[in-house]
């Protein structure tokens, strides 16, 4: 009879939705680890986009980057950004002036922001697991 071995288990920050990303990845952290690297290499990216639809009033280009964002929040646990992304999707569809987003531009690109780091805090120590293991 084999003795079944104990598989060490990554605990993700406590800030982060800890049930969608066990979800999504179960031990699977080399994904979880490249979801996390695609978030930092895009975020900047993407809040410029956010940023230059605002500027330009393009209600449909914000919508559209809004909506290509969404996903990638859940991706590293970031759910109430998902959230707050769907809600901004949402009333693309019924405002006429960006202006009137709640939560406004400025409030968003905060909040993700404030999220960068703790992704980057995440993937570091996801890297170091993954080579201990």
């Amino acid at each position: 009879m084999q003795q079944s071995q104990a598989k060490s288990v990554f605990v993700f920050e406590s800030g982060l939705d800890n049930e969608l990303l066990y979800e999504l990845y179960e031990s699977d952290y080399e994904s979880a680890h490249q979801a996390f690297q695609i978030f930092l290499d895009e975020i900047e990216t993407n809040i410029s986009a956010l940023q230059d639809a605002h500027t330009q009033k393009n209600i449909s280009s914000f919508q559209k980057t809004v909506h290509k964002c969404k996903p990638v929040f859940s991706y590293v646990g970031l759910s109430h950004l998902n959230i707050i992304f769907q809600s901004l999707e949402d009333q693309c569809n019924t405002i006429d002036d960006l202006e009137k987003l709640s939560p406004s531009l400025g409030e968003v690109v905060t909040k993700i922001r404030v999220a960068s780091p703790v992704i980057e805090k995440e993937m570091k120590r996801l890297s170091t697991f993954i080579s201990k293991h």
